[in-house]
């Protein structure tokens, strides 16, 4: 269990200052947006389509997974830690996949943290009740997306995103240095795969084996021993 957490360790340190920053400049924008156009606003799902919630948030979590996927880690102690450990470069890998899936997951989170704060701050100048706020998150798709409420295909969607995302990134990362650029997977993770609500089933599975491929792709790459087979 040492080990895991060392190694988890290891890649959040490498990718911890890019996600504050990512976070940062979120929380940032979206709170600009919000004072700009506060003074217009008539209901909170205007607010959130006026104050652009959703491009922001793609941005941040096309951001987070370009950081993911391009972390430096040939002049990092990663060498050095998995000899000391006497961890397998296969299981490193493993946790690179769950390290960079928590990080995606962070962004999402903390979405829903400043979409909480803009409701607060919406609800102090007396617009609306909870109850009509409430409404509001089943027919605004970008609320639907980032907080689904009752919409459980909406949750396991948006898990699988993030989880592929970090399996993706991870697999990007452990493939470059290794010198294959070939990368078909990213091409889910685009904007449009942190899907939209009601996201039809096959097209989902489609992006899941692109995005699998590169994992078994890294997973060959990598050895299960100290040394490379």
């Amino acid at each position: 269990m040492n080990k895991v957490f060392s190694v988890l360790k290891l890649y959040f340190r490498e990718t911890v200052r890019a996600l504050l920053i990512i976070l940062l400049l979120m929380s940032a924008a979206e709170l600009v947006m919000y004072f700009i156009n506060s003074s217009q606003a008539y209901d909170f799902s205007w607010l959130i389509d006026s104050c652009h919630i959703y491009h922001i948030f793609i941005v941040a979590y096309v951001s987070m997974l370009v950081m993911n996927a391009t972390v430096n880690l040939r002049n990092s102690n990663y060498g050095y830690t998995m000899q000391r450990l006497q961890i397998s470069e296969r299981s490193a890998f493993l946790i690179q996949c769950a390290a960079y899936t928590v990080n995606l997951l962070i962004v999402h989170l903390w979405q829903m943290i400043l979409v909480y704060v803009l409701y607060r701050l919406c609800m102090a100048k007396g617009y609306q009740t909870a109850a009509t706020v409430y409404a509001e998150f089943y027919k605004n798709n970008t609320l639907g997306l980032i907080i689904p409420l009752l919409r459980k295909g909406q949750w396991m969607i948006n898990a699988i995103v993030l989880i592929l995302g970090g399996l993706e990134t991870a697999s990007i990362n452990v493939k470059t240095r290794y010198g294959k650029y070939i990368n078909i997977g990213f091409v889910a993770l685009l904007p449009r795969f942190y899907s939209i609500i009601d996201t039809p089933i096959y097209r989902m599975s489609g992006r899941i084996v692109l995005v699998m491929i590169d994992f078994f792709w890294a997973c060959e790459l990598t050895h299960n021993g100290k040394g490379r087979r």
